[in-house]
């Protein structure tokens, strides 16, 4: 069976684990994790010898990034040159976004102008928020629905087909085992949008409780998002592909043992027969997008989780759809690309580079940000995409929205299953030699500053950059990958510099089960082993499993808790430059942080 992949938007707790590639696996029940993870409470340069450790692990913290309203880039002479300045405005914590969140408000209109416009105008009007709550203010603008050709005007067209999804019987039952006493049963999808007498839809307004979950505000904004990104795609770039109805199911919550109902707090496109695999019936099971109905958050409410998600359809289910490999190890850069374009195109159709303002409030992706490979390399693909969705947009600054969308789109359109950054910045420079042939050096000078081309994904082994850096391993049988079915390697190597033969080498990091094994609250010990190789990193040869190529391979001792740590006796090595790999022998993901090497 051909697993298929499922894209979440990515929330802090609940990100959604992916199935991966077309490599043959059992199905991975993605949905049954992001369904239990409503039900979990929140879970919490090369360097030279240092023999002692710290007291105590330093917590995990990756964000060692500009803030968004400082300077965006400044190449000092490593790349196009000058100093690129965006003025945004700061953005508030999560807290402070739903606390302040302004009601939503009618639009000031003057009767007899709404009356002509109605008159002058073939094509149906409704409010919708433009951007999210959030940004506009809880205020809605009116705008006019295209495409609408169902007989009784419920929110269907060649291009859209949205339904409500309500917290009532009548919906699909979960056909997976979940491992609870009662069964899970999704809510029930339903059309309940129609025109007024005069054909509009004006006066369906959001509720004063944006955790509504049967409201009819969000089958508006679910059609209204779905068409406008539908039309720049095939209008800006002809892209013929998305001139399908995609079914768009908004409201979506599920119900345990038809007792009570819970949020769900994320967005997920499927592509066609992931419900299928997966034992779930709804109502199509063609590509679909779904829009959770969350405690506090309508994600249906914020445009940029809907066209990020529509960004995803456009993209493909099967271009940029797996994670990969090569000689280092494990690469999660097809995925964490398919990303960046679901971030770019969006932000960059808007001109707010903050993706996410309102559904992910601080935590909200900024392609203002600085990121870089191998810096920023963490083997999770909504991180490690803003590597080149902040390259892209970085590009954007310099040559500006229309030739970087074109470029970008053209890049995107060539890509496979399993391209990786660099074969897509050889795509993007292929597409501005032959779209815009004055910008590709600078393109290239981008890409290179990024890391999207040249990076060799090998960090120093050494200070605080290092122990605050988390990194994800695929499991065995999470990752997809036939090839790494005995172990799977780190996204990344640390290196070592000027080492005697007589240090003794000690490792120690926090490891835990990640994705789903973390949200479903079980899964094995973590057994994470350690390679080092002197003089060269570790690498793998593939005949066609993946043979390791490293000198010593050190096993794993648990020094209480989630703390593990690896030793390497005196004189194991010679003197000079080592290389360390983790290495995962678990079937699941795992996550390894507060990495310490003496």
């Amino acid at each position: 069976m051909i697993t298929r992949r499922l894209d979440a938007f990515d929330r802090p707790r609940q990100c959604a684990a992916s199935q991966r590639t077309s490599s043959t696996l059992p199905a991975i029940p993605v949905l049954a994790a992001l369904l239990l993870a409503a039900l979990l409470p929140a879970g919490p340069a090369a360097c030279s010898s240092d023999k002692s450790f710290d007291d105590g692990l330093a917590e995990s913290d990756s964000s060692e990034h500009v803030p968004p309203d400082a300077a965006m880039l400044d190449l000092s002479g490593d790349g196009p040159g000058g100093e690129v300045v965006v003025d945004l405005m700061p953005r508030p914590s999560a807290d402070v976004v739903r606390q302040d969140m302004p009601e939503a408000q009618p639009p000031e209109e003057d009767v007899a102008e709404t009356q002509q416009r109605e008159e002058e105008e073939d094509l149906p009007w409704a409010n919708v928020f433009l951007s999210d709550p959030y940004e506009d203010n809880g205020k809605t603008t009116p705008v006019q629905l295209k495409h609408i050709t169902s007989p009784d005007g419920a929110l269907t067209g060649p291009y859209a087909d949205v339904s409500n999804c309500l917290q009532e019987d009548g919906g699909a039952v979960v056909g997976f085992d979940t491992g609870l006493d009662y069964p899970i049963q999704i809510c029930h999808e339903v059309q309940t949008v129609f025109p007024d007498k005069n054909g509009n839809y004006i006066k369906i307004y959001p509720p004063k409780k944006y955790s509504d979950g049967n409201d009819q505000f969000a089958e508006v904004m679910g059609y209204y998002q779905v068409n406008a990104m539908h039309d720049y795609f095939h209008d800006v770039h002809g892209h013929t592909q998305v001139d399908v109805s995609l079914y768009t199911l908004v409201n979506f919550q599920f119900s345990v043992g038809a007792m009570v109902w819970f949020a769900f707090d994320n967005a997920a496109y499927l592509p066609e027969g992931s419900l299928e695999d997966l034992g779930v019936n709804l109502k199509y099971d063609d590509d679909l997008i779904v829009m959770g109905q969350g405690e506090e958050v309508d994600y249906s409410y914020d445009g940029d989780v809907i066209r990020h998600e529509y960004t995803h359809f456009a993209v493909g289910g099967n271009r940029l759809a797996g994670y990969s490999f090569d000689e280092y190890g494990f690469d999660a850069s097809p995925l964490s690309l398919n990303e960046a374009l679901a971030d770019f195109f969006p932000s960059s159709m808007s001109g707010d580079p903050v993706l996410g303002a309102y559904s992910l409030g601080g935590s909200a992706r900024d392609l203002t940000e600085i990121r870089k490979c191998p810096e920023d390399v963490m083997g999770e693909a909504h991180y490690d995409g803003q590597i080149a969705s902040s390259a892209l947009w970085h590009l954007r600054a310099l040559i500006g929205k229309e030739k970087t969308e074109r470029i970008a789109y053209a890049a995107m359109f060539v890509s496979g299953a399993s391209t990786d950054f660099e074969e897509f910045g050889l795509n993007v420079l292929d597409a501005a030699a032959d779209l815009y042939p004055e910008v590709a050096p600078v393109a290239e000078q981008v890409l290179r500053y990024h890391g999207v081309l040249g990076c060799l994904r090998i960090v120093p082994g050494c200070g605080e950059a290092t122990k605050k850096k988390t990194i994800l391993i695929p499991g065995k049988w999470t990752s997809g990958i036939d090839e790494f079915h005995k172990y799977v390697p780190a996204p990344i190597q640390y290196v070592l510099a000027a080492r005697s033969p007589e240090d003794e080498l000690n490792v120690r990091a926090v490891a835990g089960v990640a994705g789903m094994a973390q949200l479903l609250g079980g899964g094995d010990e973590p057994n994470v082993w350690l390679a080092v190789r002197h003089a060269a990193p570790v690498r793998y040869e593939f005949t066609p499993d993946a043979e390791m190529v490293r000198d010593v391979l050190v096993k794993p001792k648990k020094l209480g808790g989630d703390v593990y740590g690896w030793t390497l006796p005196a004189r194991s090595l010679p003197a000079g430059t080592w290389y360390l790999q983790f290495i995962n022998f678990t079937d699941i993901d795992v996550a390894i942080s507060g990495v310490e090497i003496r």
